[in-house]
């Protein structure tokens, strides 16, 4: 959180988000009845969504951990969701969210108003393993496919791929990319290695 100065954790299997100061100095948590949350979105006016991945609901929060506003369901339908994990804003400061196991991305307004969506071929039922989503400042989308040992790369307004980047070319020793991040100030991807147990820097240019 830039804006008042926070890091926020989703503790996931605690149930809960955690917030810290940026030196780590631990500061409190909220419940917020979640069932699993895997992540956490802080937009530019400093209010926080969450993925509550168990019941199927993106969750808006005051950086307080005052509930905002919560959107979405279990389902098939347009702003319904199967399992949604990652969370990213685009260029315009829409939601954007992994919607795995409808095998799609979908994309809200900060109010939870339904924008668009694109489907993401490869994702079928539980064979995708969490998968995190960042946009570039050129509205690419990278997704991140640990169970298959790569990362899409979609265009967010057409919803087509992109192209395709594997451990065994771009990413180099990395075998499982979970967490992934766009660094505006030098155009790199920071990517999370599960089973590498490492933070790897990647600069496609």
């Amino acid at each position: 959180d830039r804006k008042n100065g926070y890091v926020y954790v989703a503790d996931t299997w605690n149930h809960r988000i955690e917030r810290f100061s940026l030196d780590g100095v631990y500061q409190f948590y909220w419940m917020g009845d979640f069932y699993g949350p895997r992540d956490v979105l802080v937009d530019g006016n400093g209010d926080i969504y969450v993925t509550d991945t168990g019941n199927c609901f993106i969750k808006k929060y005051s950086h307080k951990g005052e509930l905002l506003k919560q959107f979405g369901s279990k389902g098939s339908g347009d702003g319904q969701f199967q399992e949604p994990v990652g969370l990213a804003l685009d260029n315009e400061g829409n939601i954007v969210v992994a919607d795995t196991w409808n095998q799609r991305v979908q994309r809200f307004k900060p109010d939870g108003t339904f924008i668009d969506k694109f489907d993401v071929a490869g994702w079928y039922g539980n064979n995708i393993r969490e998968p995190y989503i960042t946009v570039d400042s050129g509205d690419k989308v990278y997704l991140t496919d640990s169970s298959q040992e790569k990362i899409l790369i979609y265009g967010l307004k057409e919803g087509n791929l992109l192209s395709v980047l594997t451990t065994k070319s771009v990413l180099g020793r990395m075998s499982a990319p979970v967490g992934i991040a766009f660094n505006e100030k030098d155009g790199t991807l920071i990517i999370s290695d599960f089973n590498g147990n490492s933070i790897q820097i990647i600069d496609l240019k």
